[in-house]
C-alpha cells in the first residue's frame, strides 16, 4: 500500500483499488475525501459508497447497470458519469440555520485487473478513478442558461419584425404607406438593431473566451476619451434628467484599446443613465494610482442589492437570475466590459448601496514612454 500512497497520494483525482466483493484495499486523499470516508475506517464497500449513491436521472443507480457485477462477466471496464450524494450542509441564514443538500457530479471509470499483486497475493483486483466534474458540469448548466437566455432575447424582436412584415405583405403594390404602417416599419428597425446588437455581443464574447478578439493597445488622453463618450451620451442625460460631471486631468493617459475602452465606457454611461432619476446625478473621474490609473463611473442611482453584486460581471450567473425575475437587463454588457478590460490588461470591480448609488471602478495600465525621434 506504501508504494500505491507514493504513486496517488497527491494525484488530485480519486484513485482506488478493491477486491472482487468491491471492499476498499486502497483509496488516496482524493477518493476518501469525495466519498467521506475517514482516514482509518475500514470494511468500506465501494459499490455501495460510491456507485450506489452514484446516479443518472435516466437510470437510477449505476451500481444497478455495472457489467463488472455481473456473473461470469467478461467486461473489463464500467463507466459512468452522474450526480453523487447528496450530502446536507447547513448555513445561516438571517431567519435562523438553513439545511441544503449537496450534490457532486462525479465521473468513475474502473478496470478489472486479474491477478493484481495487492498484500502479498495474486487475486483480482478492481481499479477505480473518480474525477470530481462539479464545476465543469456547473459552467456547463450556466452557459445553458445563458444561450437560452440569448434566445429568449432573439425570439421578442423577431416576432415583431414577423409581424411588421405580415401586415405590410397585405399592402397593395405602389400604395403609399399610411403614417400608423411607417411607424411599425419603425418598430421593426428598432428590432432589427436590438437582434444585431446581441448577436453582436454573443459573436465577441465567444471570441473573448477563445482568445481570438484582436487588440491595438496605444497611449490614450483619457478626457478627449471620455468627452466624445459623454457627448455621444447627451440627448439620453438630458431625455433623463440626468447631470453628468467629468473630473479628468487633462494629461492623464493609459495604455489601452480605444475602440475597447470606449464601447466599456459607453456601456457604463448609459448603464448609470438608465438607473439614476431624474434630477440625479453621474460623475466619470480619473486619477493615477500605484501602478496604473484608475477612471471611476458614479451614480446617484437605485444601486445594486449585496447579494447580486458579486456576480455582476458573471455572464451565466445574470442569466439566471433574470430568468427568475432579480433583476433586469441580459447582463452581457458588463461581461463584455470585464472581458475587453482584461484583454488590455486592465481589470473592473464594482461598489454599490441600495438606495445611494453604485460605482464602477475601471483599472488601466499607464501610458508607455513615447519614443523621442530627433
Amino acid at each position: 500500500m506504501e508504494a500505491l500512497e507514493d504513486l496517488f497520494g497527491k494525484v488530485a483525482d480519486g484513485v482506488c483499488v478493491s477486491d472482487e466483493r468491491g471492499r476498499v484495499l486502497y483509496a488516496n486523499s482524493a477518493a476518501r475525501r469525495m466519498l467521506d470516508v475517514g482516514e482509518g475506517e475500514s470494511d468500506v464497500k465501494l459499490c455501495d459508497r460510491l456507485c450506489g449513491l452514484l446516479s443518472k436521472a435516466d437510470s437510477g443507480a449505476c451500481v444497478q447497470h455495472c457489467p463488472l457485477l455481473e456473473p461470469a462477466a467478461k467486461a473489463e471496464t464500467a463507466t459512468f458519469e452522474g450526480k453523487y450524494g447528496p450530502k446536507t450542509v447547513y448555513t445561516w441564514k438571517e431567519s435562523g440555520p438553513n439545511r441544503e443538500e449537496e450534490w457532486k457530479n462525479l465521473r468513475v471509470r474502473c478496470l478489472r485487473i486479474p491477478g493484481m499483486t495487492v498484500g502479498g497475493g495474486k487475486s483480482e483486483r478492481h481499479l477505480t478513478l473518480i474525477e470530481d466534474a462539479s464545476e465543469e458540469a456547473e459552467r456547463e448548466r450556466g452557459g445553458e442558461e445563458w444561450r437560452r437566455m440569448i434566445a429568449h432575447d432573439l425570439r421578442s424582436p423577431l416576432a415583431n419584425i414577423y409581424g411588421v412584415l405580415k401586415t405590410l405583405e397585405d399592402i397593395p403594390a405602389g400604395k403609399p404607406l399610411h403614417p400608423s404602417e411607417k411607424g411599425l416599419l419603425d418598430v421593426s428597425i428598432r428590432a432589427c438593431a436590438r437582434m444585431t446588437e446581441l448577436l453582436d455581443l454573443f459573436l465577441e464574447l465567444a471570441q473573448f473566451d477563445a482568445g481570438t478578439v484582436p487588440v491595438h493597445p496605444g497611449n490614450i488622453l483619457i478626457a478627449d476619451l471620455v468627452g466624445k463618450c459623454v457627448e455621444e451620451q447627451a440627448v439620453a442625460a438630458q431625455v433623463g434628467g440626468v447631470e453628468v460631471s467629468v473630473a479628468v486631468p487633462d494629461g492623464l493617459k493609459v495604455l489601452a484599446d480605444e475602440a475597447l475602452l470606449s464601447r466599456v465606457l459607453q456601456n457604463l454611461l448609459n448603464n448609470a443613465l438608465k438607473f439614476t432619476l431624474q434630477g440625479g446625478r453621474v460623475i466619470i473621474s480619473g486619477a493615477e494610482e500605484e501602478g496604473g490609473v484608475a477612471l471611476r463611473v458614479k451614480d446617484t442611482g437605485s444601486g445594486i442589492a449585496p447579494e447580486h453584486l458579486p456576480f455582476l460581471f458573471d455572464r451565466a450567473y445574470q442569466a439566471k437570475a433574470r430568468r427568475e425575475g432579480k433583476i433586469k437587463g441580459n447582463g452581457m454588457g458588463l461581461a463584455f466590459c470585464r472581458e475587453a478590460l482584461r484583454a488590455m490588461g486592465g481589470a473592473i470591480e464594482a461598489k454599490s448601496e441600495l438606495g445611494a448609488g453604485s460605482e464602477f471602478i475601471i483599472r488601466l495600465p499607464p501610458a508607455q514612454a513615447e519614443a523621442f525621434v530627433g
